[in-house]
């Protein structure tokens, strides 16, 4: 959901995201990177109310208060 809604990739399924993101993030941080994407998620971008104002990322995210 974080990774569609930053247009990090365009991907039909969990398991093609997750391939695209490897090959966009060094090996030695994709543990590192797998958290931060869960725990934002869980705390800002949610799924039914994300938090886009609250957002520290909300200048790069195009899909900012358009959820």
């Amino acid at each position: 959901r974080v990774s569609n809604r930053l247009k990090l990739g365009i991907a039909k399924t969990p398991e093609e995201m997750e391939q695209k993101l490897q090959k966009a993030i060094p090996k030695k941080d994709w543990a590192a990177a797998h958290h931060w994407l869960i725990y934002h998620g869980r705390r800002v971008c949610k799924a039914r109310k994300p938090l886009c104002n609250e957002c520290f990322l909300n200048h790069l995210c195009p899909s900012a208060g358009k959820v």
